[in-house]
């Protein structure tokens, strides 16, 4: 192979893709706030990071070659074969391995003050990176590398703290020196526990910050721009076809055409561009009446349904509504919800929302016992029953908890987020951070939303509001998101995920922060890459939260089935059925959705679909309120006594709150004995207690405990004289 004596050739700008993000299919790459978003023809969004990077020939003769190995013929201008010489200056652009293994870059040349591209070895090119002009890259170890003391297998390895320095697949660096040819190594500074450090990397570990990914490409024509006179040898590989805009002569390429090089196009300073704002078309013909209840019974709706939902599209006429048919009965998926700990409630709601089962109540103490801090216990049947029942919720104001969710550009724009956010925290809000590079970085909370949505294909509206639940509170910021949480600090989670109910210290607060810092260690993203790359842990500022918690809401909810907020809550998908359910709060899909209507009420009448459960074996009406019942469900139900003794006698067997029938045998001359017996619950009344007289034979005495809602329980002590 010839490599070294000639020291060429060509790598094509290494790429990434982030294609179809309304489809989630491959991650972005992307540096905090330095990101580029290009639209397509269809409006889906690709990121890409510009690459243009001086450096310098160091061998006496490098070959420039059309592609990364020496496979690839060598580049022809002007009828000569492209040899650059030593200290000749060139433009990296990009860099990829061959089949071997060995690192090419793509270049950007001059020949008579006209501009080419092409690929050389990297070993003969010298970055211009110092400490003053540093070069983006990230490592590409799949197992990590250690960082050195010096620029040998044998150096060292860097310490901190006693602790060796790995770096770990995805990290970002940047490179400020480089030395040797054969074996390369990259002097460079990153951040490790929040600490800037500096050390030696061989140079295959990583590679340059890259761009479009090439399997993205593949198929496209992978033109090349050239401005001056450039006659190409025979080359029948695809994606080689070359564009001659000068005089000279293209083998095997006659006709006129037109395109830029994947080598040669250099972006323009990241922003974030959008496609033009495409409204989906409304239909022009609302259903009629007739053709409407056809289509809810062609859905499968059932008669119970159908009276909601006539009301909503004569409101509404162009919103579709399908149904969902869900495989478990009603009183399966009742039972399932209403496990104690499942779903909880504030402890402040009267009794009828509030579990009564063994483990959320305990009648010896008339307590309901807390599953998330000191005021969230486990709901009622009944109350699982009220929100799970979608019959309850197909209204103008809460239907929302079950509208598809995905990004839709045009649709969704950055006034309706502001919306959402207005009169809240985030409401025309900048943040600022330090990003990993150590650059400064301003956003407002809009923006970030939006850039949420291209990044991870979920709704912005979605996003905002769900975020806007969570860590938005009467007086501003929930601790959540402060970075200044004892222990935690620095970190951020705007969407509480892993925020799990516990008594434990801190909370879920504290599962919320811990997740931010560590995330999911052993998961794996759809392309196999580590999820939590892909999710952007650790959250150690707002947009990484933002973004990264975007991202997991897309891979672990919405592209698993829980597409919409009602399914996010109550997990009825063939996935984890009756588990992997956002927030214990059972009250959430009834907030969202009316922020969500909020939201939208700007933006006029939408073409929107819904997606409405519909469980085998349902009631044929809806799950009623708890409490409508009147005080029997309302008012408190403790009838239990905590204390019951008879004169100085002993009680057989031994007082416990729950045995009601008792023995007491008095001495033979007592002709009277007192009474005394104090209720579990202040509300309830104590009746037969005080001094009772004894005549000679059995003697019964009943002590009843009549609850607030006036049911009774009733202890009896017998006596034999």
């Amino acid at each position: 192979m010839d490599i070294r004596g000639t020291k060429k050739v060509m790598a094509l700008l290494s790429l990434t893709a982030c294609v179809s993000l309304t489809g989630l299919v491959n991650p972005c790459l992307f540096t905090d706030n330095n990101i580029a978003y290009a639209a397509d023809s269809a409006g889906d969004y690709t990121v890409y990071e510009p690459i243009k990077i001086k450096a310098t020939v160091t061998a006496d003769a490098l070959k420039v070659r059309k592609g990364a190995g020496t496979t690839y013929a060598q580049k022809v201008v002007a009828g000569t074969p492209v040899t650059l010489k030593e200290n000749t200056k060139v433009y990296v652009t990009g860099n990829k391995n061959d089949k071997d293994g060995n690192k090419w870059y793509a270049i950007k040349y001059k020949i008579n003050n006209k501009w080419y591209t092409g690929h050389a070895i990297s070993s003969y090119i010298k970055l211009s990176a110092s400490k003053t002009n540093k070069v983006k890259a990230e490592i590409t170890a799949k197992k990590g590398v250690y960082a050195r003391t010096k620029a040998v297998s044998s150096g060292s390895i860097l310490k901190y703290k006693k602790q060796r320095v790995a770096l770990t697949y995805g990290q970002k660096c940047q490179i400020i020196g480089e030395t040797g040819e054969e074996e390369k190594y990259f002097l460079i500074a990153f951040y490790y526990n929040k600490k800037l450090m500096t050390g030696y990397v061989k140079s295959d570990k990583l590679q340059l910050r890259k761009t479009i990914d090439e399997a993205a490409e593949a198929g496209k024509d992978n033109t090349k721009e050239n401005t001056g006179s450039e006659t190409n040898e025979n080359n029948t590989s695809s994606g080689d076809k070359n564009v001659n805009k000068g005089s000279g002569t293209s083998e095997n390429n006659t006709g006129n055409n037109t395109g830029t090089a994947s080598g040669s196009a250099v972006a323009p300073e990241p922003v974030i561009t959008t496609s033009p704002a495409v409204t989906p078309a409304t239909p022009t013909t609302a259903l009629s009446d007739s053709e409407f209840e056809a289509a809810m019974t062609a859905a499968g709706f059932p008669e119970s349904y159908k009276p909601y939902l006539r009301e909503l599209h004569s409101k509404h006429p162009y919103w579709t509504f399908e149904a969902n048919l869900l495989p478990m009965t009603w009183d399966e998926a009742v039972a399932n919800e209403s496990k104690v700990g499942v779903n909880l409630i504030p402890n402040s709601k009267n009794a009828a929302w509030k579990s009564t089962a063994e483990g959320a109540y305990d009648p010896l103490t008339d307590k309901y016992i807390p599953y998330d801090g000191s005021t969230w216990v486990t709901a009622s049947e009944q109350a699982v029953k009220y929100y799970m029942d979608p019959r309850n919720w197909l209204t103008e104001d809460y239907v929302y908890q079950f509208e598809l969710l995905s990004y839709k550009a045009g649709l969704q724009t950055i006034s309706g987020v502001q919306a959402i956010l207005a009169g809240t925290a985030m409401d025309g809000t900048s943040y600022s951070y330090t990003d990993d590079m150590g650059t400064t970085v301003t956003r407002t909370y809009a923006d970030t939303f939006m850039d949420a949505a291209a990044y991870s294909g979920v709704s912005p509206y979605h996003l905002a509001t769900r975020s806007k639940q969570e860590v938005l509170g009467g007086s501003g910021f929930t601790s959540s998101v402060s970075g200044t949480v004892s222990g935690y600090e620095g970190l951020y989670n705007f969407y509480n995920i892993g925020a799990y109910g516990s008594t434990t210290a801190g909370g879920a607060v504290a599962h919320g922060l811990t997740y931010a810092s560590v995330g999911n260690v052993n998961k794996v993203y759809y392309d196999g890459t580590p999820l939590n790359r892909r999710i952007l842990i650790p959250w150690t500022n707002q947009y990484r939260a933002i973004l990264g918690g975007a991202a997991y809401i897309g891979y672990e909810y919405i592209d698993r089935g829980q597409n919409t907020v009602y399914l996010q809550k109550f997990n009825m998908t063939a996935k984890s059925t009756y588990g992997h359910q956002y927030m214990t709060n059972i009250e959430v899909g009834r907030g969202e959705s009316v922020k969500t209507k909020t939201a939208y009420s700007s933006l006029g009448e939408q073409p929107l679909v819904f997606s409405i459960p519909v469980y085998k074996d349902m009631p044929t009406t809806a799950a009623a309120m708890p409490g409508t019942g009147g005080a029997s469900e309302t008012k408190d139900f403790n009838n239990y006594l905590s204390s019951l003794t008879v004169s100085n006698y002993t009680l057989t067997p031994t007082f416990s709150p729950e045995v009601t029938e008792y023995t007491v045998v008095p001495a033979e001359n007592d002709v009277s004995v007192t009474v005394s017996a104090t209720a579990v619950s202040g509300k309830s009344v104590v009746e037969g207690t005080g001094e009772h007289v004894l005549v000679r034979g059995v003697n019964t005495i009943q002590v009843i405990v009549t609850a607030e809602n006036g049911s009774q329980r009733v202890y009896t002590v017998t006596l034999q004289k």
